[in-house]
């Protein structure tokens, strides 16, 4: 068939390469039937896709512009993607060591990273936000699952919430007894896909440690943990725990 619709909207627009196309369907620019629309595309892709990369071989246009979302980051809809290291917006943390001890175990959300600055901005609720350094959020993890303790009553349960508590090492697990908060090991807990982690322990890649990422999969004792410019690293569950 004929160029899709869509293209209506690309009029007067520059592409790279100081190539510029002007399509209209009345109007502004100078109109053009679709023949001689997919003629002069058929001359600027036939030697293939200007937007791939020597990486990124697609097609054609649509897959490259994809690619090229991919390659900035940029997700569809022109939004940019999560970032593995970062704690994504709306993710509920508790605050903790903070000079500001009234402010110490109040829960909210991140609104936004500040890169400029290295600190998260979170929202308390009813208008009050702060600025805290990364070591001063702790990530209140959703459908923390037991495993592997000496507590049959335990194992196979799954926590209202679960924070970790760098002081003792241990995740604060909520919801899983009725006698309030139960401590457990890292090797004990098992965090759902996507929860931010931070690296620890790994004697054979320790630059890799204190690195943070975000856990792909779970496969049998080890994470699968997305960390930026590295290939998926597995680690088993003590040496990632939750940011």
């Amino acid at each position: 068939g004929g160029m899709p619709g869509g293209f209506g909207g690309m009029g007067g627009r520059p592409m790279d390469g100081g190539v510029k196309f002007t399509f209209s369907s009345g109007g502004g620019g100078r109109s053009m039937d679709n023949a001689r629309a997919e003629e002069l595309f058929r001359q600027f892709f036939s030697q293939g896709d200007p937007f791939r990369s020597a990486d990124d071989p697609f097609d054609d246009i649509f897959a490259g512009l994809s690619g090229l979302r991919r390659s900035t980051g940029i997700a569809s809809g022109g939004r940019r993607a999560p970032r593995a290291d970062v704690l994504p917006h709306g993710t509920p943390v508790r605050l903790c060591d903070l000079s500001q001890a009234n402010f110490n175990g109040a829960s909210g959300t991140i609104d936004q990273w500040d890169e400029a600055r290295g600190r998260y901005v979170v929202s308390l609720g009813k208008g009050v936000s702060l600025a805290v350094r990364t070591q001063n959020v702790s990530q209140v993890v959703a459908e923390a699952r037991v495993v592997g303790t000496s507590q049959p009553q335990l194992n196979g349960k799954v926590a209202a919430a679960a924070t970790f508590d760098r002081a003792t090492k241990r995740y604060r697990m909520e919801g899983l007894t009725s006698k309030g908060v139960v401590a457990l090991k890292p090797e004990n807990v098992i965090l759902p896909q996507r929860t931010r982690v931070t690296i620890q322990d790994v004697i054979s890649r320790p630059q890799l440690n204190g690195r943070a990422g975000s856990i792909r999969d779970v496969e049998g004792d080890r994470y699968v943990v997305d960390l930026p410019g590295e290939a998926p690293l597995k680690v088993r569950f003590h040496a990632a725990v939750a940011c």
